[in-house]
C-alpha cells in the first residue's frame, strides 16, 4: 500500500531523527574520554549538542542526542554509575573527549499550533571534562526560562553515588555552534 504525502514526510522525519540521535564522536586509540548523562525534565523534544571549543570557528559537532516521548530515541547506555530518575526517552548517555574545552548546548521547544503558542528554550555552557570523569546534566524548564545543572558523579567509600556540582562550567550566550564560538572565550 503506497504511503500518502504526509505519511512519507512522517517516515522521512522518523528516519532523520533516528540518524541524528546517535553520537558522532569516536575516540582515537589512547584518547582520554569522559561520560555525560543528560536527563531532561522537560516534556517537549530536547536536543543536546557537544562542540569542540578548540575547533572554533568550524564548530564541528562531536555529539548529538535527541530525546522525546513521542519520537524514536537512542537507548544507548555506556556503563555510567548511578541511574536516571526519568524514563529512558528522557535520558541519554554519551562519550565525550576529556582534557579539552567543550561547548555544550541544550534546546527544547514546540512549534505554535492554533490555540497554543510555541516556544523554544536553550542553554549553553563551556567546560573541560576530566579523564574518566562521569557527569550528569539536569535540564529543566522553570516558568519561562530553562536551566541546566552539571553534576560530577563519584562513588563514595560505601559505593553510593555522590552528585557534586561541577564548578568549572562557564555560561555561554548563543544559540548555535557558530554563535558559541564567536561569543565565548577561547581555550
Amino acid at each position: 500500500m503506497p504511503l500518502s504525502g504526509l505519511q512519507r514526510l512522517s517516515a522521512q522525519a522518523t528516519v532523520a531523527l533516528l540518524l541524528t540521535s546517535c553520537s558522532s564522536y569516536a575516540p582515537t586509540p589512547g584518547e582520554a574520554t569522559a561520560k555525560i548523562r543528560l536527563i531532561s525534565y522537560v516534556d517537549t523534544p530536547t536536543t543536546f549538542w557537544v562542540y569542540d571549543a578548540a575547533a572554533c570557528p568550524s564548530s564541528k559537532k562531536l555529539v548529538e542526542a535527541q530525546m522525546a516521548s513521542v519520537l524514536p530515541f537512542d537507548k544507548t547506555t555506556i556503563g555510567m554509575i548511578g541511574k536516571s530518575d526519568r524514563p529512558p526517552e528522557r535520558t541519554a548517555e554519551r562519550l565525550v573527549p576529556a582534557n579539552r574545552a567543550l561547548f555544550l548546548w541544550l534546546e527544547s521547544g514546540v512549534g505554535a499550533i492554533p490555540g497554543r503558542p510555541g516556544y523554544s528554550c536553550s542553554v549553553a555552557f563551556r567546560f573541560e571534562p576530566a579523564p574518566n570523569g562521569q557527569y550528569e546534566m539536569q535540564f529543566k524548564l522553570n516558568s519561562d526560562q530553562c536551566s541546566v545543572r552539571l553534576l560530577r558523579l563519584e562513588l563514595d567509600a560505601n559505593g553510593e553515588v555522590r552528585r557534586q556540582p561541577e564548578r568549572s562550567t562557564v555560561p555561554v550566550e548563543g544559540a548555535n555552534g557558530k554563535e558559541l564560538c564567536s561569543n565565548s572565550p577561547r581555550s
